[in-house]
């Protein structure tokens, strides 16, 4: 009499467990011959890996790591129930097929994604906070995803002259003229609008906390933004009128007292700098919450 759990028709218990708990579910329930159910949550974690590139994890770290090892979990529990009934037949089950589809397929539209679509960056200074905070980890979406080319108001991503990847916002673009006055950005004339709204406190570096004023500027086409204001005082609040040359960005920080951008030797930005353009936060490796400046695209002034 041939057992059930002979080679030929079943995976030995420890073997399966070890698959799948080094490899996924998803690989595992290939490896014990069950590849309808592999294909669909194939599915499911492909639908998550876009998601979660394209929107960031909506819920905070502890909560997204508690949540990822008990979906982790589940999986394997649920590989090691349909175990007994394992029924290994034909090419998916081979190992190295369930390796392929299960485990290398799902990190390969991950690279996709990174490669060619949205690109990640971490703050490590304080130069676009209160907007973007010490810790932030935040999506950026490459050309091929621009509806688009970068306009007033935008964050953007781009290599500054050393060479160094920058994350400041758009004040002006090619053709454009722009000076400072006290703090306030005057384009081609028109002075941007400011209305303080009380006071923000973020991390500054060294375990510091900032104290500054939060100010509510509306830029270019009535786009509404936050920025902090250190000082009245402050090395870039006055600035002789520059005229931007065509295909190039004028930038500045959040952090307006506290920031490397157009004012100084980031100069202006050549177009073909630019890497991506800011779309969400990721998530903040400082614990620091991030729900209430999740979405990166300025909003629009209601009238």
């Amino acid at each position: 009499m041939t057992s059930p759990k002979n080679a030929e028709s079943s995976r030995s218990l420890f073997k399966t467990l070890i698959f799948s708990c080094f490899l996924g579910a998803i690989a595992g329930l290939f490896w014990i011959g069950r590849p309808r159910l592999a294909f669909g949550m194939l599915m499911i974690a492909v639908i998550a890996i876009v998601l979660v590139l394209f929107n960031g994890i909506p819920l905070s770290t502890t909560h997204a790591a508690f949540a990822a090892i008990a979906v982790a979990l589940l999986n394997t529990a649920l590989v090691m129930v349909l175990w007994p009934n394992s029924r290994p037949s034909g090419v998916l089950s081979r190992w190295y097929i369930a390796i392929l589809l299960g485990y290398i397929s799902p990190l390969g539209i991950l690279l996709i994604g990174l490669t060619f679509f949205v690109q990640q960056f971490h703050m490590s200074s304080a130069g676009m906070s209160p907007t973007l905070q010490i810790g932030d980890h935040i999506i950026t979406y490459k050309r091929p995803l621009w509806r688009n080319q970068p306009q007033h108001g935008d964050i953007i991503a781009f290599f500054g002259p050393e060479g160094i990847v920058y994350v400041s916002r758009i004040m002006a673009k090619g053709g454009e003229t722009i000076e400072i006055r006290n703090g306030v950005p005057i384009i081609n004339g028109i002075a941007l609008k400011h209305r303080i709204v009380g006071k923000t406190i973020f991390d500054g570096g060294r375990n510091k906390s900032i104290e500054a004023e939060l100010i509510e500027e509306t830029g270019q086409n009535d786009r509404i933004y936050s920025i902090a204001n250190l000082t009245p005082l402050g090395e870039g609040d006055d600035m002789a009128a520059k005229t931007v040359p065509a295909g190039h960005f004028f930038v500045m920080g959040d952090n307006r007292d506290n920031s490397a951008d157009s004012r100084f030797h980031i100069g202006f930005v050549p177009a073909g700098k630019v890497l991506s353009l800011a779309n969400k936060i990721f998530w903040n490796s400082s614990r620091t919450d991030y729900h209430g400046r999740r979405d990166l695209t300025p909003a629009f002034n209601a009238k």
